[in-house]
């Protein structure tokens, strides 16, 4: 569905309850200067509302409020998913910074990974002033994304392989929660739905220019695919699937999903070769008629 249809779904949902419940294979990006709904199964994306501003890392609290770090500029934005305003919180008050990972718990709280000054550094950012105080210098670059499951801190890493990890805030220690076996992939954005699976954004770590992108999801019964085949113009930066699920200081979170290593080694194999038969396809056109290869 698109146009004024979409648009209307959105915002009943977001007129009616903070709290509404998101479809699963929706999530919240950014296209250029837009707000978009994008579709995780076919990778097609309807433009909502445009910002006027271009925003990068999103994230949504458990009350339903959209929150965002400005793309060109270390600033907490909050987005009203209702009209498309955009209203600037506060400087992080850290410049200058690279973000990687930015995200919500089931308690509210607001976690930003990135570096600064040489550092790969965790923050907490107060959601009323915009002010990102660092807790802890993580002992491992988790760039690849930033998500929460309750009040426990998930990301990604791909070196030496591509793996799910666990963050600890009290002492910066990044364990592997979750090998990727068979190869490795990049991830730009992580984000986890409510019932425990994770999506994000790949790319393969292959010289290819331009560099082809994918959406990938890791089920909770340990499969992992790639819903989105690879295109060399992704043009998606944040990601926000719905309000973080789990638990706020008491109970168990729902255990991490088994890995499935048949399913691993195929998304593996399908972005290994995916990336050569771009690889091939970009020296074919390069060498092209009357053009002898280099």
């Amino acid at each position: 569905m698109t146009g004024p249809g979409l648009r209307a779904i959105v915002l009943a949902l977001a007129l009616s309850a903070p709290t509404a419940v998101y479809a699963q294979e929706l999530a919240w990006t950014t296209i250029g200067g837009q707000l978009a709904l994008l579709d995780l199964e076919t990778g097609q994306a309807e433009a909502i509302w445009p910002l006027g501003i271009q925003l990068g890392k999103l994230a949504l609290d458990p009350s339903g409020r959209l929150y965002a770090i400005e793309f060109f500029q270390p600033r907490l934005m909050e987005v009203d998913t209702a009209t498309g305003a955009v209203t600037v919180v506060g400087d992080l008050g850290i410049a200058p910074f690279r973000p990687a990972g930015f995200t919500a718990d089931a308690c509210g709280r607001l976690w930003l990974t990135g570096t600064h000054a040489g550092t790969f550094n965790l923050y907490q950012v107060d959601p009323t002033t915009g002010q990102a105080t660092l807790v802890v210098e993580l002992d491992s670059a988790v760039s690849g994304g930033l998500t929460a499951r309750g009040e426990e801190l998930l990301g990604m890493v791909s070196t030496p392989v591509t793996s799910v990890v666990r963050i600890d805030p009290a002492t910066g220690a990044v364990s592997v929660e979750l090998p990727l076996t068979g190869g490795s992939f990049g991830t730009f954005a992580l984000d986890r739905t409510p019932e425990g699976d994770l999506w994000g954004f790949a790319f393969p770590l292959v010289p290819i220019d331009p560099l082809p992108s994918y959406i990938f999801r890791i089920g909770q019964d340990g499969t992992t695919e790639i819903t989105y085949p690879p295109t060399v113009s992704f043009p998606y930066l944040g990601l926000a699937i719905g309000p973080p699920a789990g638990f706020c200081g008491s109970g168990e979170p729902p255990a991490v999903p088994a890995a499935s290593p048949l399913g691993l080694v195929a998304l593996a194999a399908v972005l290994a070769a995916a990336g050569l038969w771009l690889r091939r396809r970009t020296d074919a056109s390069r060498s092209g008629p009357g053009m002898s290869p280099g």
